[in-house]
């Protein structure tokens, strides 16, 4: 437990710090900032810092809480695991679309839930990585706004810039050995 939440204050410090997630948890917190409007980035730290460092206590007070309650309740949590799943879901499952449905009383949220629990279980079942979707779908937004400034400032020329260039070739690297990577894999498997 000491080891899974030394690594939040890490992953918080590029999500708050230059606002971009290394998580689906931080990406998570990075639309929570966003939806009471908070843009994180250095931005944040200068203009809210006193929210800034209000999130980094909260945190440190989380863990000291966390490590002690995970040392009075090890053995009841311990139990818990072993209940049957058809115990456990019904259970989680109404929680869940309560939870959804309480953020706007509207049961259309709850309708969202489940697609987008449908959608992460395949996602689950054909391997496929469900912290890139919530990090794409939090980044996207950001993403577009900056492109369109960029488009604005620069033209379509923003993309001759030097900068710009070299992340471009950074990214088509990146793909083409990810690719590579995954035919080699696959060519070992057969």
């Amino acid at each position: 437990e000491a080891a899974n939440n030394s690594k939040e204050g890490g992953q918080l410090i590029p999500t708050m710090a230059f606002g971009i997630p290394n998580s689906s948890g931080m990406a998570l917190l990075l639309g929570a900032f966003m939806i009471i409007g908070l843009t994180p980035g250095p931005k944040m730290l200068k203009e809210e810092l006193p929210m800034a460092l209000i999130v980094v206590w909260t945190l440190g007070l989380a863990n000291l809480f966390a490590a002690a309650q995970v040392v009075l309740m090890a053995n009841p949590m311990a139990k818990l695991a072993s209940l049957r799943p058809s115990i456990v879901v019904p259970a989680v499952l109404a929680i869940a679309s309560l939870g959804a449905y309480a953020t706007t009383n509207n049961f259309a949220n709850v309708i969202v839930a489940a697609i987008f629990g449908i959608v992460g279980y395949e996602m689950r079942r054909h391997d496929y990585s469900r912290a890139t979707l919530i990090i794409g779908l939090v980044l996207g937004a950001i993403a577009e706004k900056n492109y369109n400034l960029s488009m604005l400032l620069w033209g379509p020329g923003f993309v001759t810039r030097p900068i710009t260039m070299f992340l471009l070739v950074a990214v088509a690297a990146l793909l083409v050995l990810i690719t590579i990577k995954g035919l080699r894999k696959q060519e070992e498997d057969e």
